[in-house]
C-alpha cells in the first residue's frame, strides 16, 4: 500500500471506529398527554411529573428523540385512533385502545378511591342507577366504569369539575387515583374531613404506541418494556391504615402457620444440619401448604418457608411457576422478634396480573420459645383491602 494511502487509513481510523460504535437517532415521535397530577404536572411552563420522568429516562437510553403534547384527555384518544399522534399515556388498556396500538408494561401504579360526602354511599357502591356518578370524559376511569355498565350522569374533563359537582350536590360520587385525588383538593382546597373515600382497586398503566409506529419499527416496544424496571420500579408504599388492615387479615393464617407440626418437623430437621443450601425445596411439604392453607385462604397466594441457615425449605409457588417472596436480604431473618409482623411494599407481577406485598414473620418453637424459621406470605392486596 503506498505511503499516502496508509497514512490516510491512520488519520481516519480514530473517526470510523467511533462511527461504528455510534447508535444511529431514531426518527421523532410525536405523544399526547393531559395534565393528571402527580404523573403529568405543568410547572412554570415546562411540563414534568413521574410519568414523564419515566418515559424520558427510556427514551434517553433508546437514543430515542421526541415531542409531547398536551391535550384534553377525550381528544388525545381521538386523534391515537385517528393515527394522529405516535403514542399516548398514561392510560390503563382498554378494547377502544387496542384497535389502533399496543400497551406497554406498567409504568405507574395508581390506587383508585371512591369519593364521596354521604357515608350511607359507601354501601351503595355497584352499578346502580340511583347513584350520581361523575367522571372525567374518556379518562381511564369514565372507560372502566362503562366497561362495567355504571351509569354516568355528569361528564367533565377535569378533576377540579367533579370537585365542585360533589361539593354541591350534583353528583354522589366520583372515582379517581388518590395522588391526583390529594393535589387537585389541595389545590381547590378541600377539607380532608369534608369528603370520605373507600378503596376500590389498584390499576397499572402504560402507554400506547401506535400500529404505525410498531409497524415500522417491530422490535420498538420489547426494547421499550425491557428499559421501565431501569426507569420505574413498580413499588407502592402501604400507608399506616393500609398496613393495619393487611396485618389484620394476615394474622388468623400466620397463627395457624405458628401451630402446624408438620412445618415445625420440617424445620428441626433442616436446622440440625451444619450446613445448607440456599434453596433445598420439600416438594411434600410445598404441597401440603399448597393444600392446607394457598388454596383454602384466597387472600394468599403464596407461602414460603425459611429455616435457620436462609434456605428455602417450601415454597406453594413453586408449583404455580412464579416467585414473588422477597430476597433473603431483604427478609432481615435474624431480627424477628417473637410477634413480630413485617409487610413489604407493594409490588405489580405480570406472571399472576395482581398487586402483591410479602408479609413475614418469625417461627417460634413453644416449649424453647426460640426462633427456628421464618415464613412469608404472598398476600393479594387487592382482596385483603377490599374485604369488609
Amino acid at each position: 500500500m503506498p505511503q499516502f494511502f496508509r497514512n490516510l487509513v491512520g488519520l481516519l481510523a480514530p473517526l470510523l471506529s467511533c462511527l461504528s460504535f455510534s447508535t444511529p437517532e431514531r426518527p421523532l415521535i410525536t405523544l399526547h398527554t393531559s395534565l393528571a397530577p402527580p404523573y403529568q404536572v405543568l410547572s412554570k411552563g415546562a411540563l414534568t411529573g413521574s410519568s414523564v420522568e419515566t418515559i424520558t429516562c427510556i427514551f434517553g437510553k433508546m437514543n430515542q428523540p421526541f415531542d409531547i403534547e398536551v391535550v384534553p384527555w377525550n381528544r388525545g384518544v381521538n386523534y391515537f385512533k385517528r393515527g394522529r399522534t405516535d403514542g399516548l399515556f398514561i392510560a390503563m388498556e382498554s378494547t377502544e385502545l387496542n384497535v389502533a396500538g399496543k400497551l406497554s408494561d406498567p409504568l405507574a401504579l395508581e390506587k383508585w378511591y371512591w369519593y364521596f360526602r354521604d357515608k350511607d354511599i359507601a354501601h351503595r357502591l355497584s352499578a346502580n342507577p340511583s347513584i350520581a356518578i361523575g367522571a372525567i370524559l374518556s379518562s381511564n376511569q369514565h372507560l372502566w366504569l362503562t366497561g362495567r355498565h355504571y351509569v354516568i350522569k355528569n361528564e367533565v374533563t377535569e378533576t377540579e369539575q367533579l370537585l365542585h359537582l360533589l361539593a354541591i350536590n350534583r353528583i354522589d360520587t366520583f372515582l379517581a387515583d388518590s395522588r391526583t385525588f390529594h393535589e387537585e383538593s389541595i389545590r381547590f382546597g378541600v377539607a380532608p374531613n369534608q369528603i370520605f373515600s373507600r378503596f376500590s382497586r389498584y390499576m397499572p398503566l402504560g402507554i400506547y404506541f401506535s400500529n404505525d409506529l410498531l409497524a415500522k419499527d417491530p422490535q420498538f416496544l420489547a426494547l421499550f418494556n425491557s428499559l421501565i424496571p431501569a426507569c420505574s420500579p413498580l413499588v407502592m408504599h402501604l400507608d399506616s391504615g393500609e398496613k393495619a388492615q393487611l396485618k389484620q387479615q394476615s394474622e388468623w393464617v400466620l397463627n395457624l402457620l405458628n401451630q402446624d407440626s408438620t412445618i415445625f418437623r420440617s424445620l428441626h430437621d433442616s436446622n440440625k444440619a451444619i450446613s445448607a443450601p440456599q434453596y433445598q425445596h420439600n416438594d411434600n411439604l410445598s404441597g401440603y401448604i399448597q393444600r392446607q392453607y394457598v388454596d383454602v385462604f384466597t387472600l394468599v397466594s403464596e407461602i414460603t418457608v425459611y429455616d435457620l441457615h436462609g434456605t428455602t425449605i417450601a415454597s406453594s409457588g413453586h408449583s404455580k411457576g412464579h416467585k414473588m417472596t422477597p430476597s433473603l436480604t431483604d427478609l432481615s431473618l435474624s431480627t424477628h422478634r417473637k410477634g413480630e409482623i413485617t409487610i413489604m411494599p407493594i409490588r405489580f407481577h405480570h406472571s399472576t396480573h395482581s398487586f402483591q406485598s410479602a408479609v413475614h414473620t418469625g417461627l417460634f418453637d413453644s416449649q424453647t420459645n426460640t426462633r427456628i424459621g421464618t415464613i412469608v406470605l404472598g398476600i393479594n392486596v387487592e382482596k385483603a383491602l377490599t374485604q369488609d
